[in-house]
């Protein structure tokens, strides 16, 4: 149960962080709850496996408590790794690209292409610039 209060507020930072650099919250929160998810998938998995290999002949099943810390273990690790990411990602804001997009469907750009390659809308680039100094 506490898992998910910390699934929780890893989720708010890795929010808060994405939406501070610019980038889309949503995926990277729906990727730190999947990588948390398939890391104890994964830690369980792995542990049942190894125990049940490396178990006497008379004994076949695997102990829960380890197969439940690794599960655990791994997924915290899974977690954990998407934070840093997050973390190390460039900024959208500080690379320009925030604030230059497409005024109809917000999709950053890094040229100037008329028309937008997202939602078909052609504009100019005096449009664009006036936009993107009204952004900031």
């Amino acid at each position: 149960m506490l898992e998910i209060v910390v699934l929780h507020r890893l989720c708010r930072y890795v929010g808060r962080l994405s939406r501070a650099k610019g980038l889309p919250v949503l995926w990277f929160q729906a990727l730190l709850i999947a990588a948390w998810f398939g890391g104890e998938v994964y830690g369980g998995v792995a542990t049942a496996l190894a125990t049940t290999i490396s178990a006497p002949a008379g004994r076949q099943e695997a102990p829960l408590m380890l197969m439940y810390a690794s599960a655990i273990a791994c997924g915290s690790c899974a977690a954990g790794l998407i934070c840093a990411m997050t973390w190390i990602w460039p900024s959208h804001r500080a690379a320009g690209l925030v604030g230059n997009g497409c005024p109809d469907c917000g999709e950053p750009r890094q040229h100037l292409q008329v028309p937008c390659p997202m939602c078909g809308s052609e504009h100019s680039p005096v449009a664009l610039a006036a936009t993107s100094r009204r952004a900031a």
